[in-house]
């Protein structure tokens, strides 16, 4: 019974990998690891990269934990593997980072945009009225890691790619209230100087740069790049995720950057102003450019409220500025919906 408990013991499940990482490092900076390199190097890699994720994966196995976090314990067991081991003794490591690395990352890929699809699939099937790619690919990606800061990356990253490569055609739904915000308001315009301000400085940057380092140059490239997809993935977002009114609740969203959902019991106030109100902490906008980008609605809320931002950052409010391309039926219908519920 005693040994059940413990096979059940968080501290044994976390604490047995990380006890093998712990020893491996030990071992390499010994003077041991200085006699035989080459044959412990062999031995190291492998248990960084396969033995811990392989006891973290059996441990769990029978558990309510989803077999998908191990995929975290092998790549943290290949960081480890390559600060720790000479260079001249990477040689497994290498093919370990050329083939298996690459392959884990498009399973773990693979599966979670299938388990979105089929999630998206069941609801339509069940005819529920709102299919947003991004909330089913937050809540799938945090029943596979658990919520937090990984989740939260890694549904940025994908949606990343899907809304700038694979989604384009907008998701209009007459069933439920739905109202837009990027059409009067010139956010895709200042959106779409920021990417051609990106790809132009790029282009310069990349051969100054390479005069020093060829190799930085097309790192910086690449990494500007990526910036200037993710800037066409929420000018894409703006597009087909619409602020959503249903029965009970206010969905509001702001392409890939802001998302925030209110219960209408809880709106105490709508006012149709472009006017700041005082600077305070509790009043934000779902844009991450702030005062760069006009509003025309202030809701006020009785209590606060959180956005959910890039990558999953998290801010408070109690007053929020929008801007709604029609805001005199946005705000006649939210009115409704709050009298209707009395």
């Amino acid at each position: 019974m005693n040994a059940t408990l413990s096979l059940k013991s968080p501290l044994l499940i976390f604490g047995l990998p990380i006890l093998i990482f712990v020893s491996m490092i030990l071992l390499t900076i010994s003077p041991i690891f200085k006699t035989e390199p080459s044959a412990l190097a062999l031995g190291i890699t492998y248990d960084l990269t396969l033995t811990a994720p392989l006891i973290y994966l059996l441990l769990i196995w029978k558990r309510n934990i989803p077999k998908i976090t191990v995929v975290p314990f092998f790549v943290a067991g290949v960081i480890i593997a390559t600060f720790l081991l000479p260079k001249e003794e990477q040689f497994h490591l290498n093919i370990i980072k050329t083939w298996v690395l690459p392959l884990i990352e498009l399973g773990v890929v693979s599966t979670i945009v299938y388990k979105v699809i089929k999630t998206i699939r069941i609801f339509r099937a069940h005819r529920y009225a709102d299919t947003d790619f991004l909330s089913i690919l937050r809540t799938t990606t945090q029943k596979s890691f658990g919520e937090g800061t990984v989740a939260n990356i890694l549904a940025f990253e994908i949606a990343t790619i899907y809304y700038s490569l694979l989604s384009w055609k907008n998701k209009t739904d007459k069933r439920i209230s739905q109202f837009t915000y990027h059409r009067e308001s010139g956010s895709i315009a200042l959106f779409v100087t920021v990417a051609l301000i990106v790809v132009i400085e790029t282009f310069v940057v990349h051969i100054l740069v390479a005069n020093w380092s060829t190799l930085a140059a097309w790192i910086l490239t690449v990494s500007s790049i990526y910036v200037a997809l993710q800037i066409m993935a929420h000018i894409k977002a703006m597009y087909q995720r619409p602020i959503v009114m249903t029965k009970d609740q206010l969905i509001l969203r702001y392409g890939l950057t802001g998302d925030t959902t209110i219960d209408i019991p809880n709106i105490h106030q709508i006012t149709l102003s472009s006017n700041a109100p005082e600077d305070s902490e509790q009043v934000k906008r779902l844009s991450p450019l702030k005062d760069m980008e006009p509003h025309n609605v202030i809701l006020s809320l009785k209590s606060p409220q959180e956005i959910l931002g890039i990558y999953g950052k998290k801010s408070e409010y109690q007053t929020l500025l929008l801007h709604i391309d029609k805001k005199e039926d946005f705000k006649q219908a939210l009115e409704d919906q709050i009298a209707l519920i009395g």
